[in-house]
Order: C-alpha cells, then sequence, then structure tokens
C-alpha cells in the first residue's frame, strides 16, 4: 500500500477581486452571503471525492478596522445549479466556524471541524454572515467570475438587523472567492502480486505517483 497524501487545490483562477461581493464588508453593519460551487468545477480543478479538512481564501486589502462579529461561515451540498432564485437551502449545514472573527492579510485559513465528505458529485455552497454594530470598510477577497449566479446575498447598514437572520437574498450576481481546498486523500491499496492487473478511472487533472 502507499501513503495518502495532501491534497491542495484552488476552485479556480483569479481574474476579479471582490469588494462589494466580498463576504467581508464592513462598509455594511449586516450581511449574509453565498457562494455556488459546482461539482463538474470542483473536480476539473483536482478536488477529489472524500475529505476536504481546510478551506482558505485571500484578502489583497485588508480595510476592516474591527471583528466581524457573530460571523459564521458554513458549507452544505446541494442540487441547485446557480442561486439566480436567492439563498440555496441544503438539507444540512456543516459549520466551519460562528465566532467573532478578525480578518488578515493574505491567507485565512479554516480547519474544518472533523472534516466535511464529499461525494464528487454534490454542488457545494458556501454561506458567511456576521452583525456587526458600526460600519467599517472593506476587505477585498481575490475573485473569480462565472458565466452564471453564483452569488446570492443581502446586507445592511442598520445595525438593529439580524445578518444572519436574512431568510432572503436581495441580489444575485457571477462573482465568488477563489477557495483553497485541503484534502487527506487515504492510501491506496495495490497489489503485491506478479501479473496482476486492475482498473482505476482518472481525469485530466489527476495526479499519478508509481
Amino acid at each position: 500500500a502507499t501513503a495518502g497524501f495532501v491534497n491542495v487545490v484552488t476552485s479556480g483562477t483569479s481574474n476579479t477581486n471582490l469588494g462589494a461581493s466580498s463576504p467581508l464588508q464592513g462598509s455594511q453593519t449586516d450581511k449574509k452571503s453565498q457562494y455556488l460551487y459546482l461539482a463538474p468545477e470542483l473536480s476539473a480543478n483536482g478536488v477529489k471525492p472524500g475529505l476536504i479538512t481546510n478551506i482558505s481564501f485571500v484578502i489583497n486589502t485588508k480595510a476592516s478596522a474591527a471583528p466581524f462579529k457573530g460571523f459564521t461561515f458554513k458549507m452544505g451540498a446541494t442540487n441547485v445549479t446557480n442561486l439566480t432564485g436567492g439563498f440555496a437551502t441544503p438539507s444540512s449545514w456543516k459549520v466551519i466556524t460562528s465566532a467573532d472573527y478578525n480578518s488578515v492579510f493574505g491567507n485565512n485559513d479554516f480547519v474544518i471541524p472533523g472534516g466535511f465528505l464529499w461525494d464528487g458529485v454534490s454542488n457545494l455552497v458556501f454561506e458567511f454572515c456576521y452583525n456587526n454594530s458600526a460600519v467599517s470598510a472593506d476587505d477585498i477577497l481575490t475573485g473569480e467570475s462565472t458565466s452564471y449566479n453564483s452569488q446570492a446575498k443581502k446586507f445592511s447598514t442598520v445595525p438593529a438587523d439580524d445578518g444572519c437572520g436574512y431568510p432572503t437574498a436581495t441580489a444575485v450576481n457571477t462573482f465568488r472567492p477563489v477557495f483553497t481546498f485541503t484534502q487527506t486523500i487515504p492510501q491506496t491499496i495495490i497489489s503485491t502480486q506478479l501479473n496482476s492487473t486492475s482498473q482505476a478511472k482518472f481525469s485530466a487533472a489527476d495526479k499519478i505517483f508509481f
């Protein structure tokens, strides 16, 4: 048997910056954002069926001056193929973090408690929200654009609002963060017998080691 390995891949290629589309838009006291990533996109970029242990994004302009209060970041599997109809509602959510968050310039990495087991065929939706009491400034993320509505959001500058409680979105668009996914790929059992055969299916993004 060969040892398992760590698979680190991005969701796509950066071609834009996210200001008003940032999940950390400090110029709004309250915000909920969802971002959709389709299974064929994830597979084409090298994400494997299996356990996702970490997820990160890059802040290339850190402008917020205070923590994002009640910051919640979660993910779920869904069969929706766009967010034109607003927020998606997966059958269950995996909460990545739910605590006040001080963002940092550069890489912002989150460990997924217990990991998230991706089946390789479901689309993934990620949700961010926070509830601040005063405005600050926007953290600008490295982003990418898509050919479909991959973002839904609602935001406000009213401190009394509950950003994490928004039931419906008021805007959609085609911009989303470039995420980096870290996976632990288990060991592969290989034959120790001479002249034995086996079959395996590979994609163009797979790396094969002997």
